[in-house]
């Protein structure tokens, strides 16, 4: 600056050289150094976050935010307003692309890093037994069903409490997300499912037809059938649109315990109470396949997203893996102390998770039938279990 320059002119630009040159840190929420960026008060949390991310492994993330204190920033906000200032100092929280849910009798959900095993977030919030979780299709939303009569829609993220589903008469057995994302659909022993609607959590449809509790529901990979599947011996194949059901597939006997759509929409498996699980076609009703093995009731039975293979888990303490072509059990699960609620693969078709009333939920290779992780942390048994979709990676 010039001698002569006036007391206002070098005060202005002072301010200036201060506003420009900001010196922003940014740390893990445990406290590891990621970046110091040099930023402008201009600038948008989103072009903060493009910078942060080049210091980031992206492809074991789903979703960062940036907190100043506790406050989340907006990505369209600019730092200046947001209240940065030079040697200030954000928070990145990043959220793991491959999660797993848990729900427990403790009456709580829990969230995991698939590949860790760590415990990530407790959803408390229900009232009751959590029977089930489905994640929503982009992984940001997991749903959570309870025998306090309603669902909860959580934020995977901030492991808030989105939007909470009441209208069933009596306790809730199971809950699933659309293939759109903007769909849930329950099962209840109130004799019905319903379809709701996320955002503004009002009941769309309501499935009935069941002598008998429905113990689950399922949507077919398109989104425009689902599957209930009751007590009442029954399996119930519903068209989406119209409400109507399209056909009743029999059990010839037992209790069914759950169905599910094979990938290709064309067959369902049922888990039956006598201890074996059903494969039929969805356009005869017949039946094709039944896999026998288990000694005792088959409570899950679920396809692989490939279609190769079947997996079952039974009150015999033991998950089965199965040929989903010949009906041949390739692997028995062994490790868990009690009865087994459920058995569920991972997005590549590669692991299996097992929950059981012993208080744990397992993931196990499917190809050689090892248990590679162990999940540790209810106070209850652990009632379900779901990996987040692939395409939350």
């Amino acid at each position: 600056y010039s001698t002569s320059a006036s007391p206002t002119t070098t005060t202005c630009t002072q301010q200036f050289v201060k506003l420009a040159a900001m010196r922003v840190h940014v740390v893990k929420i445990n406290g590891d150094r990621v970046v110091t960026i040099d930023a402008e008060p201009s600038q948008t949390v989103h072009e903060a976050m493009q910078q942060v991310h080049l210091h980031l492994d992206r492809s074991a993330i789903v979703k960062c935010d940036l907190l100043l204190g506790t406050a989340v920033l907006c990505g369209d906000t600019k730092l200046g307003d947001a209240g940065l200032c030079d040697d200030s100092l954000l928070t990145a929280v990043t959220w793991p692309a491959k999660l797993i849910a848990t729900t427990s009798a403790d009456g709580s959900a829990k969230l995991w890093d698939a590949t860790s095993g760590e415990s990530l977030q407790t959803l408390r919030g229900h009232g009751d037994y959590v029977r089930s979780a489905s994640f929503s299709p982009d992984g940001t939303q997991v749903v959570t069903a309870s025998d306090d009569r309603t669902a909860i829609v959580w934020d995977t993220a901030s492991g808030r409490g989105a939007r909470m589903l009441q209208g069933h008469g009596d306790c809730l057995r199971s809950v699933a997300f659309a293939p759109d994302g903007l769909h849930v659909l329950t099962a209840s022993l109130d004799r019905t499912a319903r379809l709701w609607h996320v955002a503004s959590g009002s009941c769309v449809r309501t499935f009935i037809g069941h002598g008998s509790f429905v113990r689950s529901a399922a949507f077919s990979p398109d989104g425009s059938k689902i599957v209930t599947a009751s007590r009442d011996r029954s399996a119930k194949i519903w068209d989406v649109a119209s409400g109507e059901c399209i056909r009743t597939l029999s059990s010839h006997g037992k209790s069914i315990h759950s169905a599910a759509f094979s990938p290709d929409g064309l067959l369902v498996i049922m888990a039956i109470d006598d201890g074996s699980a059903k494969v039929l076609d969805i356009a005869s009703g017949q039946c094709m396949q039944t896999l026998k093995g288990h000694e005792d009731a088959v409570c899950s039975a679920a396809f692989s997203p490939d279609g190769s293979y079947i997996t079952t888990a039974s009150d015999d303490c033991t998950a089965k893996v199965w040929d989903a072509a010949l009906g041949w059990c390739l692997q028995t699960l062994r490790g868990h102390s009690d009865h087994l609620r459920s058995a569920a693969f991972s997005p590549d078709s590669t692991q299996i998770i097992t929950t059981s009333r012993d208080g744990t939920a397992k993931i196990w290779d499917r190809a050689c039938g090892t248990c590679v992780q162990t999940l540790l942390g209810h106070d209850g048994s652990v009632l379900s279990a779901a990996f987040s979709p692939s395409c939350a990676a």
